[in-house]
């Protein structure tokens, strides 16, 4: 059996998962606010505020990890795309809840639920996705798995413009267009994950 003087540093991968969680804690928080009085939001918002704090943690703990490691499971270039994709994520999802707590919304059609849903699950996948990113096992039926639920998520978001445009005046539906662009931003910086894993794939076959 060889042995490697200087075995991958698998602590970026780590983080790279962790930051994926962060995701799906985010999401979480999103429909948390969604769900929640306006007299909770602020609450709700400082929790969304801790886990983009986390994010953003991990995002220069990674950072740190690839300068200084000798050896990396990935080039370090792959490696930062793929986490400031995944901080990104948390951020739209942060500015999400920021919407709903300025504006005050309270009232949601069930499209946004719908669209929350999708990207929780894209980001769970993305998660277990990122752990496996050293030996690639499995990450085909990722990449395919993570783009058809986006196509999806475009599909439900243009019913959710038409559902809003059909019951919103144009004051409450710019407002809350607002937060789906930010739920849509969301789930492309994931889509985008899943295109660079797609790339890698490529690249190492």
């Amino acid at each position: 059996m060889a042995i490697r003087l200087f075995p991958h540093e698998n602590r970026a991968l780590e983080l790279l998962a962790e930051m994926a969680q962060f995701v799906v804690d985010a999401t979480s928080a999103t429909s948390r606010m969604m769900g929640s009085p306006v007299s909770d939001h602020e609450e709700v918002f400082q929790q969304a505020l801790e886990i983009e704090g986390h994010s953003t943690d991990h995002f220069f703990a990674l950072m740190t990890t690839v300068r200084s490691a000798f050896v990396l499971p990935l080039p370090r270039a792959d490696l930062y795309q793929l986490a400031q994709r995944l901080n990104q994520a948390t951020e739209s999802l942060t500015s999400a809840t920021n919407i709903i707590k300025i504006h005050g919304l309270d009232r949601f059609s069930s499209r946004a639920s719908d669209l929350l849903d999708l990207l929780q699950r894209q980001a769970s996948l993305t998660t277990e996705a990122m752990r496996h990113l050293s030996d690639l096992e499995g990450l085909d039926e990722y990449w395919v798995e993570v783009l058809r639920m986006s196509k999806q998520s475009i599909r439900t978001t243009d019913l959710y413009q038409a559902d809003m445009m059909d019951r919103l005046k144009p004051a409450s539906y710019i407002k809350e267009a607002q937060f789906t662009e930010k739920l849509q931003s969301a789930s492309l910086s994931v889509r985008q994950v899943a295109t660079d894993v797609g790339r890698i794939l490529v690249q190492e076959s």
